[in-house]
């Protein structure tokens, strides 16, 4: 059985200009622990552990606030494309840990600090929101000690995603199914054209990818 499915002449060209498969844009995961060898830099204020549970892979840093110092314990990546990140942390949760614990992001636009209350919401990735980054391999996320609320302040692992990736069309049906003219020149008294395509054939095979 065939049904008719009905495109608009400005689609139809856009899918015949951009013919191929309807490929999603690729989402680029960057995950860096804090024994991830030369990600991870943070001097030996930083103490290493693996007393919680909630620990990504096999131990977590941790250091006492100093408001004389900043101190940050970077987490170095890889970013291949400038472009707005999705960046996330993961931290194991204590009572005892620190309220207000500064993370800093290195953005395009300069480093956005953002406070997270480490006592709460451990053992899960928690986001930090979502950043413009420059491409190239340097220190993008960092953990800082500079807080006057009391508890240890930990680093554990971060997570960095985009969006990558073009959008691409393509038609529901191969372009021999009609005549060039029907594509070229549409003979309704409106701006589409009608494709005979099998039942339950999507709708929306020729829209862009998102």
């Amino acid at each position: 059985m065939k049904i008719i499915t009905r495109l608009s002449a400005t689609v139809v060209a856009a899918c015949l200009a951009l013919l191929g498969p309807v490929t999603p844009a690729a989402a680029a995961t960057i995950t860096v622990d804090n024994a991830t060898a030369g990600q991870f830099i943070a001097s030996a204020g930083w103490g290493t552990s693996a007393w919680s549970a909630q620990r990504y892979g096999a131990d977590y840093r941790f250091a006492t606030p100093d408001t004389t110092a900043s101190d940050v314990a970077w987490f170095k990546a890889s970013i291949p494309a400038a472009g707005p990140h999705l960046v996330e942390i993961w931290y194991p949760a204590d009572p005892g840990y620190n309220s207000a614990a500064p993370f800093m992001v290195a953005t395009a636009d300069g480093t956005r600090s953002v406070l997270v209350d480490q006592r709460a919401n451990g053992g899960r990735w928690v986001s930090l929101g979502t950043f413009t980054l420059a491409a190239g391999d340097y220190n993008v996320v960092g953990v800082s000690r500079w807080t006057s609320q009391p508890g240890y302040v930990v680093a554990d692992a971060v997570r960095i995603t985009t969006s990558t990736g073009t959008p691409s069309f393509s038609l529901p049906l191969p372009r021999t199914a009609l005549p060039r003219s029907e594509y070229d020149d549409p003979h309704h008294d409106y701006p589409a054209i009608d494709l005979p395509v099998g039942t339950g054939t999507p709708r929306t095979r020729c829209a862009p990818a998102r």
